[in-house]
C-alpha cells in the first residue's frame, strides 16, 4: 500500500492478500478492508492486479461487491476507485461482479426472481 498524494491510497492486491492468487472470499475480505479504510478516509482507490495470476468471482464479491451495500453511493465508487493491471477475461468478470452487486443492492427479491427464472427454478 503507497499513500501518493493524500487523496489516492494505491493498494496492490498481490501485497495486501500475499499471493498470486486472488481465489478466496477470506482473501477478497482481506482487500475489501483496505479499501474501505481508504475510502473512509475520504482518499480514491486504485488497486493493481500486477502479477496476480488468477481471480475468482468469490474473491471480487468479497473485496469489491461489498462495497455496494449501503456506505458507499455507486456514483462515489465510480469516482474514486480504479482498478489497473486486469486482463481483458478479469476486467469482464470485474464488471460482472459490479453489476450483480449494484442489481441486487438495488432490489434483491427482483434479483432472486431473475436468477430462479434463468435457472428454471420456482423462487419461494
Amino acid at each position: 500500500m503507497v499513500k501518493d498524494d493524500g487523496t489516492t491510497e494505491k493498494i496492490c492486491a498481490l501485497d495486501a492478500v500475499g499471493c498470486k492468487f486472488c481465489v478466496s472470499s477470506e482473501d477478497g475480505q482481506i482487500l475489501h478492508e483496505k479499501m474501505k479504510e481508504a475510502l473512509i478516509g475520504g482518499r480514491k482507490v486504485s488497486v493493481s492486479f500486477r502479477n496476480v495470476v488468477d481471480i475468482s468471482s468469490a474473491f471480487l464479491d468479497a473485496a469489491i461487491g461489498q462495497l455496494y451495500k449501503g456506505q458507499f453511493s455507486e456514483k462515489e465508487l465510480k469516482e474514486k476507485v480504479t482498478f489497473l493491471d486486469l486482463s481483458k477475461e478479469d476486467s469482464f468478470l470485474l464488471e460482472r461482479v459490479i453489476l450483480r452487486a449494484k442489481y441486487y443492492c438495488g432490489d434483491p427479491k427482483q434479483l432472486d426472481v431473475a436468477v430462479c427464472e434463468l435457472l428454471g427454478e420456482e423462487n419461494d
